[in-house]
């Protein structure tokens, strides 16, 4: 019952993207005014279906020196997600291209992948993913606008959306991301949705480093873009998938090593049959089955959530990984900080609050910089070297180790930055 109950799941994402995609072609309102901003282009398009134009808008786009860049996919019925559009804009133009129209969008990759070319974008991982998987090199050059908006006195992390609306003063409607990208063909409503994830990037880029100019926070920034927007190498991190599931369980170490191992071949069976990983097993059934070790496929197939046809099909594999985990070594990972006595505690709550006071009030997130547990990690192991690297670990010297040292931790009139910030 269960497993049907995960089945009729999957239908309804594909139901719902079906109603989406009716709703954007039933709805006939016009299409509000487009802001007139010096670096956002005015026009709305539609997409390119063929492949020499394609080439040509990529040429135009290769001169410009900057170019926004965003995707739409279906991430929830394949193992890597289904490109459906592709989106650049520069500040004179906006390109929307179709993937499931141009067979060979080398032209695009090859675009992004150019080191003279800055590329923007907005939360871009899974875009920037999407590049490495079919050109094979990732984009080097790139800025992405949600992680300078950290550095610029907005939340971490911030939606596109948001920091629009917080920093140009343009309330952009949203609504179409969950519409059947891969039906055709698409309406006024869903392009004007695409082009407005690109329309605004680089201006919206422009104005978040004109702000952390202001507050002397350029070389961490550039060191933040460096560190989280290298080239992916387009392997999924299977360490951070079991890490997820975890999620804080106390796990025994044979148990830490079944559920590293089953994670491992369940992306395998995922990778071959083209399915999400999750989709093909829930996480839960993947923790059922490193605390009850089924030996034996029925019992397997009796597990809470077990799709029957799953355990039919790849039970022998997963026994298999059952049994020739027992003599593996547990996953390396960094001991959890336990935190039992009240006054360690306080402590760090104490550490923590004003690392974040003295970060926010120079308009940097301090979950950039490091997290509670970070400097938990720190506090218990008796101090030293702080518990990051690079810049983050200088943001730490230069906001928290002052005060360490006896000195007055300095904060500024408030909220004079933040007044600045709405101006």
């Amino acid at each position: 019952m269960a497993g049907k109950k995960k089945r009729r799941s999957g239908r309804s994402r594909r139901s719902r993207r079906d109603q989406f995609h009716a709703d954007s072609h039933a709805d006939a309102a016009t299409l509000s005014a487009i802001p007139d901003l010096e670096g956002v282009p005015q026009q709305d398009t539609t997409p390119i279906t063929d492949a020499a134009q394609a080439a040509e808008a990529c040429e135009r786009l290769a001169t410009s020196g900057s170019v926004a860049y965003d995707t739409e996919f279906i991430g929830e019925e394949t193992y890597w997600p289904r490109l459906c559009l592709i989106q650049l804009a520069s500040v004179d133009e906006v390109v929307l291209i179709d993937p499931m129209a141009i067979e060979d969008c080398s032209c695009v990759w090859s675009l992004l992948a150019d080191p003279a070319l800055e590329v923007i974008v907005h939360a871009g991982k899974q875009d920037l993913d999407i590049a490495t998987h079919h050109f094979g090199t990732a984009p080097t050059n790139v800025r992405d606008t949600q992680v300078l908006a950290g550095f610029a006195g907005l939340p971490w992390p911030v939606g596109l959306n948001k920091a629009i609306n917080a920093v140009l003063k343009i309330n952009v409607p949203g609504g179409m991301t969950f519409t059947a990208w891969d039906r055709r063909p698409l309406s006024p409503q869903q392009c004007r949705y695409a082009t407005d994830d690109v329309r605004y990037l680089l201006r919206l880029e422009q104005m978040l480093s004109e702000r952390i100019a202001t507050h002397g926070l350029e070389a961490w920034a550039l060191a933040a873009q460096a560190q989280r927007c290298k080239g992916s190498d387009g392997v999924p991190d299977l360490t951070a998938q079991r890490r997820r599931i975890e999620n804080g369980r106390s796990l025994r170490k044979g148990q830490r090593t079944l559920l590293h191992q089953l994670v491992l071949k369940r992306d395998e069976i995922a990778r071959a049959q083209d399915r999400p990983p999750r989709a093909l097993l829930p996480d839960q059934v993947l923790l059922a089955l490193t605390r009850q070790r089924p030996s034996s496929i029925k019992a397997m197939a009796d597990l809470r959530g077990m799709p029957r046809p799953v355990a039919e099909a790849h039970g022998e594999q997963l026994l298999q990984t059952i049994e020739q985990a027992a003599d593996m070594a547990p996953p390396d990972d960094p001991p959890r900080p336990t935190e039992g006595c009240p006054f360690d505690r306080v402590a760090i709550d104490a550490l923590w609050h004003r690392f974040a006071a003295a970060c926010m009030d120079r308009g940097l997130s301090p979950e950039l910089v490091c997290t509670r547990s970070d400097l938990a990690r720190w506090h218990l192991g008796g101090g030293g070297e702080w518990p990051v690297n690079g810049w983050r670990s200088e943001a730490l010297d230069s906001l928290l180790g002052a005060h360490l040292a006896g000195e007055t931790l300095s904060l500024q009139s408030w909220p004079a930055w933040q007044h600045e910030a709405g101006a």
